[in-house]
């Protein structure tokens, strides 16, 4: 864990990023973890000052789907390395990455595998949740449901009532519709990750086919839970209009990863927040059938970044998107602060504002490349770099 916070921290010689301007040579008071006066004329007795040298103070990142979790437990298939210390791994990777709110996206698809069954998922996210006491930052879980696969949810629903699930998502992962609707695409990915036959392929797509046919009744029952229990529910992989309707009517207020533009712009106008991957954004499109990230981001139908499987990417998307689209840094900064955490209900966290919990990072361009030098989580100073 980082030191013990100060009473009281005044950082100086700051650039912040505020949630509708950039200050030059601004300064901040932190008392007690909380952000207390931004650009006081004196700190008032700090018992802290540093100075940042010019360095832009931004709010932490809140990333609302990151599966990073999965490549540190399996950074090989099979390898399985031990959940303590791949979750520990993660979290300095976090840190280091500028995230200072995780949400571990955690999938509950009923697979047969040692490694990723439901029962292991489970394991897994009281793992996340007792670290935390001892952690860089804080932790999440957003639970995946595979609406073919009904199992799932009560495994979501334990975790809900024990209070560690803070976003729902609806998952159908079926061939023939979402990422997945280019039946081409999907059977070339099988067969280059997973060695299949095309025989294997057929089997398995026949298999999907036919247990997808109650999807929809159970993404109904899972939608009615999470609304009777006032959690943010997120409909996944939107390729049209008409599965925003049904999705929005059912709760949903997120959309992630919308997979057309007709799919956004309905998003928009039903008030639901569209997350976009950083990945997206630094490799130039998606890796599968989705739309360009910055495209969407560029026609403002999309409010919040998220790392979906690389969490290094986050930082260095901000800051991409402000130079490409020609906008001011505290725009971009917004979609890994302010539109992420309306989205998953966080009132406490999200922005440079009295009040708010100070989840700060201090960031400096080094060969053109963002770095965290600084992260501070409830007023903890928990990184130091360079």
């Amino acid at each position: 864990m980082g030191r013990s916070v100060a009473e009281r921290t005044y950082l100086v010689n700051a650039t912040l990023t505020l949630p509708d301007e950039t200050i030059t040579d601004g300064a901040l008071l932190i008392e007690d973890g909380l952000i207390t006066a931004v650009c006081p004329e004196s700190g008032r007795g700090a018992d802290e000052v540093i100075d940042l040298d010019g360095d832009v103070l931004m709010p932490g990142i809140i990333d609302l789907h990151g599966d990073a979790i999965e490549n540190e437990i399996n950074p090989r298939p099979s390898a399985n390395l031990p959940h303590d210390f791949a979750i520990s791994q993660g979290d300095r990777k976090c840190a280091l990455a500028g995230i200072t709110t995780m949400f571990h996206a955690i999938g509950f698809h009923g697979e047969d595998s040692p490694y990723r069954n439901s029962d292991i998922m489970e394991q897994l996210v009281w793992k996340i949740h007792q670290f935390n006491a001892y952690s860089l930052i804080d932790h999440k879980i957003h639970c995946r449901f595979e609406m073919p696969v009904p199992s799932g949810m009560a495994y979501i629903q334990r975790l809900t009532e024990a209070g560690l699930c803070s976003i729902i998502s609806l998952n159908n992962h079926t061939p023939g519709q979402g990422q997945y609707r280019d039946m081409t695409f999907i059977k070339r990915y099988w067969k280059e990750k997973n060695g299949w036959s095309d025989a294997e392929i057929e089997a398995h797509i026949a298999e999907r086919l036919e247990r997808a046919k109650s999807a929809e009744t159970h993404g109904e029952a899972m939608a009615v839970f999470a609304r009777e229990r006032n959690i943010p529910l997120a409909s996944h992989d939107d390729e049209d209009a008409e599965k925003i309707l049904r999705r929005h009517g059912q709760g949903a207020s997120i959309s992630e990863f919308p997979l057309s533009v007709g799919a956004a712009e309905e998003a928009k106008r039903r008030g639901m927040h569209a997350i976009v991957g950083s990945p997206n954004v630094m490799r130039g499109g998606s890796t599968g059938t989705g739309e360009r990230a910055l495209d969407l981001i560029g026609a403002e139908l999309a409010n919040c970044l998220c790392s979906d499987y690389a969490p290094g990417t986050l930082l260095p998307a901000v800051f991409f998107l402000a130079q490409e689209l020609d906008w001011p840094l505290h725009r971009t900064v917004r979609l890994s602060s302010v539109g992420p955490a309306a989205a998953a209900h966080l009132t406490d966290r999200g922005a440079i504002q009295p009040g708010l919990r100070a989840d700060l990072l201090a960031v400096r361009l080094l060969a053109g490349t963002p770095i965290t030098r600084m992260l501070w989580s409830a007023g903890r100073p928990m990184l130091a770099v360079g």
